[in-house]
């Protein structure tokens, strides 16, 4: 009677814990608008519950197939009164550091992005998922995001750029100072290095790799002093560093975009040369400047801090990595090539 009771009082006193964590673990999400205030709100497990709950089933080898939680678009609606296609930008960050960003075409997965959390205490669930895990169906699971703390969006509809963007090669001689060796006589440099060199700041940042992966990292400032890029023998670059998340391990890397600032890390070989035309010139140049500007013109800046156009009325179309990758080759002073619509001054 006394072996029964007990389990009685265990199994009322999880219950209750379990309940009353609900009210406190949760997330706080951040509205950024260029009109308006920012928005916050800390939305609790407990809130997200009271919702309509969905599920999808993702055939896997993870031992949860069949996700159950509440739309991500339906919490941002309810809460903050968001509307999923105003969003332009939106970072979730875990405990850990890890961010993942969705942006421009991976946008299109947020309609269907879930908050999946177990429904009650004995679902099937994994402790690596912590609390709540959310999911984008639509994409890779790089995106997905295990115990988050915190969600960023930045609603608009777009900016029309006119600022420039500009080009280096690894090996010009402003990075010499950043590039070391480690223990095994590997290359190495550190993130926040290259951070620092190019915009005075440590600011998110775009890796593109050889298998056409093009992909946005929004990293905190502890994260960011341990990131590392290493060479591999291949001559592209890995990202690594110590207690580094594991979704921030990236390979194959080419080359790096720090806001209008892009770096080749090495030359291209035809495929790689095939990636960065189709992947990042073909979709991410004429976004930036819009249809509205059918060229746009080049200014070399050399080491000497002397510059000139060289190029004028340069079509859109035209392939410019052959162009700047035979200039940096033949003037071993060229420091930057810069980028401008040809209505910009």
């Amino acid at each position: 009677m006394k072996f029964k009771f007990a389990i009685i009082i265990i199994l009322l006193f999880t219950n209750f814990v379990f309940a009353r964590d609900q009210h406190k673990t949760g997330i706080h999400i951040i509205i950024k608008n260029e009109s308006s205030q920012d928005q916050q709100a800390f939305v609790t497990l407990s809130t997200l519950r009271s919702y309509e709950i969905d599920s999808v089933w993702i055939d896997s080898p993870e031992r949860v197939k069949m996700w159950r939680g509440v739309r991500l678009c339906d919490v941002l609606g309810g809460e903050l009164g968001v509307e999923c296609q105003d969003i332009v930008k939106l970072v979730v960050s875990a405990d850990d550091g890890y961010s993942s960003v969705i942006s421009d075409d991976l946008l299109n997965g947020l309609e269907n992005g879930m908050c999946a959390f177990p429904l009650t205490e004995n679902s099937p669930w994994d402790e690596k998922y912590g609390y709540m895990r959310i999911i984008f169906p639509d994409l890779r699971r790089m995106y997905w995001v295990s115990s988050p703390t915190k969600v960023i969006i930045t609603l608009g509809h777009g900016k029309i750029h006119s600022e420039s963007l500009k080009f280096y090669t690894l090996s010009s001689h402003i990075f010499k100072k950043i590039i070391e060796k480690d223990l095994r006589g590997i290359d190495y440099f550190a993130y926040e290095d290259l951070s620092l060199t190019l915009v005075d700041d440590v600011i998110d940042f775009t890796v593109l790799s050889r298998d056409s992966l093009l992909r946005n990292y929004s990293v905190t400032k502890n994260i960011s002093k341990k990131l590392l890029f290493h060479k591999r023998s291949d001559g592209t670059w890995g990202i690594d560093g110590i207690d580094i998340p594991p979704g921030l391990r990236t390979r194959h890397i080419i080359s790096v975009i720090l806001g209008m600032n892009h770096v080749f890390l090495k030359e291209f070989t035809e495929h790689e040369h095939h990636v960065w035309k189709t992947v990042y010139h073909d979709e991410t140049i004429p976004k930036k400047y819009h249809s509205d500007n059918k060229s746009y013109k080049i200014k070399y800046i050399f080491s000497d801090s002397s510059s000139k156009i060289l190029i004028k009325n340069l079509e859109f179309d035209t392939d410019i990595y052959e162009i700047f990758h035979n200039e940096f080759e033949r003037h071993r002073n060229l420091e930057a090539i810069e980028l401008f619509p040809m209505n910009s001054e």
